[in-house]
């Protein structure tokens, strides 16, 4: 993911069945090494129809804080690929989706642009997923056979890459150009250098090592390795001998990282919590959350964390600015979770019930979608606004689109509601600001148009508050958020703003500074700013 990387391994699946079958709540019990066991699951009904109205916290309808949105996303396809889905990740850049099918032994490519798919042999049991967007391969650890398997950009077949004992999790560094691969069953985790013949190393971690995340954000980067059976973080720096290691909770499942921060996020399955470390000193914390927490995931502009509950039937949200808690119910047995940071649109499949939750970030409120059958992984490209989700049972991938994002930002046609902040830099030392202020209560959307493609986020006015944008370091947290790769010492940009009624800009003064038409005392207005 560019400035991060963060994947979370996959779970054996007797895990799930004793999730399944056990009565709920129960906190997980650590990880099994037992082989698939699908037979043991309870199939949900195959659904037919998939129509949603999912909750819209988009930039150009204003709503007030406890308002349900409508009409946001919609489901247009449901994908046929191989046995039991189990991993997807998408690549922003050439907007394709690549998904990881355990019993059957090979991958889908889907085309994001025509929706053709193609199947695409792997080694034994494909578990984990990761693509570089900067090189566009594609490396899948293969868990039965003790591999990783290496794709180009097109999804032709590169090489199998020997690696340890039943890899679970693959991480790749796009600045580095390296791969690392967290092996359970051998407690050490393999780095490949892609940038020299995919020459690989070995580096002894914990115990049942199952999730990585990378920090790229710091030169070199620096890992982190979560491991289960010890209950510990391994720490290590890329090209450096030593690392450190930090306590955490009982079978920690995933991790994630916000680099604006510096704050590494651990969810411990076992211990019902999550814990906090932060990366200048290793000191931590621990924040009690909901019944076998599986999945962390972190949305960098709201610096709000995001922990799947599967035993509890929830979400937790974790403030990063003080690690406050509010719990969100979902479905029955939500096992992950993926952010749209364009839209701050939460997605929480629901393994034991079948449906998705979508959650406003902005309020928490919920939707929920009918999916099909044991519904999964899930991961978004919000280049293109599309959520992608696999059904285990069913054996396909859902796609949903929320048609409404670009539709209304075309439909803008009063000028008053529109401003545009021209041929900006985003450089280390120069912070830049934009003032926005409106008559009314609405909520906008702000695009950074910028050199590595185009992110957004929303924003809500009060109406007669002036709202202060940093715009260098929002715009590094959409492109961190978005996969894209990019450098974080160059990032061009410029930024335009839409909304549903007037609104009023000052750009940096070191903006050139235009509008989308002609304004006037009653229009849009932008003027240089004092500030910058």
């Amino acid at each position: 993911m560019t400035a991060l990387h963060c994947l979370v391994a996959g779970y054996s699946d007797d895990t799930i069945d004793r999730l399944t079958t056990a009565s709920l709540p129960l906190p997980m019990l650590g990880r099994s090494r037992g082989r698939d066991s699908e037979e043991l699951m309870t199939r949900a009904e195959s659904r037919i129809a998939f129509f949603v109205a999912l909750a819209l916290v988009l930039g150009l309808i204003a709503v007030g804080p406890e308002t349900q949105f409508a009409e946001a996303l919609t489901a247009t396809d449901r994908v046929p690929v191989g046995t039991n889905p189990y991993a997807i990740a998408v690549n922003p850049v050439t907007n394709q989706i690549y998904v990881a099918n355990r019993n059957s032994a090979n991958i889908h490519r889907i085309d994001g642009n025509d929706g053709s798919k193609s199947p695409i042999n792997t080694g034994i049991t494909p578990t984990a997923i990761a693509v570089n967007s900067t090189t566009n391969k594609v490396y899948v650890a293969n868990d039965g056979s003790n591999s990783v398997t290496v794709y180009d950009a097109t999804g032709n077949f590169t090489k199998h890459i020997p690696v340890g004992n039943s890899p679970r999790a693959v991480a790749v560094d796009s600045r580095e150009n390296k791969v690392y691969v967290a092996n359970s069953f051998s407690s050490n985790v393999t780095i490949i250098d892609a940038a020299n013949g995919d020459s690989t190393s070995t580096m002894g971690v914990g115990v049942s090592p199952v999730a990585i995340a990378i920090n790229t954000s710091i030169v070199p980067s620096r890992i982190y390795v979560a491991n289960s059976g010890s209950n510990t973080v391994t720490v290590f720096t890329s090209g450096s001998p030593g690392w450190a290691t930090v306590p955490v909770g009982s079978s920690p499942a995933a991790i994630a990282i916000n680099p604006l921060t510096d704050k590494i996020y651990v969810a411990n399955s076992s211990s019902s919590n999550v814990t906090v470390i932060n990366g200048s000193n290793l000191t931590f914390t621990n924040v009690a959350v909901g019944l076998s927490p599986n999945d962390v995931a972190i949305n960098q502009a709201t610096n709000k964390i995001y922990v799947p509950n599967a035993s509890s039937n929830s979400v937790t949200v974790i403030d990063g600015l003080n690690n406050s808690t509010s719990a969100v119910a979902t479905g029955t047995q939500p096992f992950r979770v993926a952010i749209n940071q364009a839209t701050n649109m939460i997605y929480a499949p629901n393994y034991g019930s079948g449906n998705v939750t979508v959650i406003n970030g902005g309020n928490n409120s919920t939707t929920t979608s009918p999916s099909s059958n044991s519904p999964w992984a899930v991961a978004v490209n919000q280049l293109t606004n599309k959520v992608y989700v696999t059904n285990r049972g069913d054996n396909n991938v859902t796609v949903i689109e929320d048609s409404t994002i670009d539709d209304l930002a075309d439909d803008i046609g009063d000028p008053s509601r529109r401003a545009v902040c021209a041929e900006g830099t985003a450089r280390p030392g120069f912070q830049m600001y934009i003032t926005i202020a409106s008559d009314l209560n609405q909520t906008i959307r702000i695009e950074y148009l910028t050199n590595y493609g185009k992110v957004s986020k929303t924003q809500s006015l009060s109406a007669g508050v002036r709202y202060t944008e940093d715009a260098r370091g929002n715009v590094l947290a959409l492109l961190a958020g978005s996969g894209l790769p990019y450098d974080p010492n160059g990032v061009d940009m410029s930024i335009k703003i839409l909304g549903t009624e007037r609104v009023y800009v000052a750009c940096p003064l070191y903006f050139n500074s235009s509008i989308g038409a002609a304004g006037s005392v009653n229009g849009g207005h932008v003027q240089d700013s004092t500030r910058g």
